[in-house]
């Protein structure tokens, strides 16, 4: 994400969004991306190096707003850096926002608030430095690295299809919930608007088709399949059967 910029008033620890106005900071990250800051230590409102900076003694920690005596942070220490000189000088820090301390914490909350803190230390204290607390909105992430892809054959699409498998009057369809598998079961008859048995084929090849969950996109042998077990249906059976297949697996 890009950099996000705050002045730090080396002198009294004010920390704001502005180098001449004190505004507070609005620091956000979402969580498990790189948050960056880059800050500007001011000094009579004049931005400039840190007075008898003890190098690499800078650090960022940031903890429950309700629980400063926390004794483990929130983020990784991060990387620090700088760039510029004089007026110009930035330091730089970034790290990912993301830690297993931090992900408990916002459980399934949609954002959530942290108080952060800046330190560094000078060679003319043996005290360290510290800015005033400031505040970093995390945003949480629905999307996880460990994220599984949906099952297309799980109980959730079976319930899904199940749910549209009528039985009629010459046809019953018998549903499997531990195979996820369908059973179709045709009795021909002679009703007028009912498909005749075709072909050569015993009649009982067709009596009782098992129908598997589908994949996606299905393979030819799940479509031709299909079609065994419809041809012999009744023209409206068959419409609903067709039907559904076609909403449950739409052409690109």
């Amino acid at each position: 994400m890009q950099t996000q910029i705050i002045y730090i008033d080396q002198d009294t620890g004010t920390v704001s969004a502005q180098c001449t106005a004190q505004v507070d900071p609005a620091l956000f990250a979402v969580l498990g991306t790189t948050l960056g800051l880059a800050i500007a230590f001011t000094s009579s409102g004049t931005p400039g190096a840190i007075t008898s900076y003890t190098a690499s003694s800078l650090r960022l920690s940031m903890k429950p707003l309700d629980q400063p005596d926390a004794t483990v942070g929130l983020l990784p220490d991060g990387t620090w850096g700088s760039t510029g000189s004089g007026a110009t000088t930035r330091y730089t820090w970034s790290a990912l926002a993301n830690s297993v301390q931090l992900q408990a914490l916002i459980g399934s909350e949609v954002s959530a608030r942290y108080q952060a803190q800046i330190e560094w230390s000078i060679s003319t204290d043996s005290n360290r430095r510290k800015s005033l607390p400031f505040e970093i909105l995390i945003i949480n992430s629905p999307a996880r690295t460990d994220d599984a892809a949906p099952d297309l054959s799980s109980p959730d699409a079976w319930e899904w299809l199940k749910a549209r498998l009528v039985s009629g009057s010459r046809v019953i369809v018998t549903k499997n919930d531990g195979s996820l598998t369908a059973t179709f079961d045709y009795t021909p008859a002679t009703v007028t608007g009912w498909a005749a048995w075709t072909g050569t084929d015993d009649k009982g090849a067709y009596a009782t088709y098992t129908c598997p969950a589908f994949t996606d996109p299905p393979t030819v042998g799940e479509v031709t399949a299909l079609g065994q077990a419809v041809q012999n249906l009744s023209r409206a059976h068959k419409a609903l059967l067709v039907d559904l297949f076609q909403s449950k697996f739409p052409s690109p």
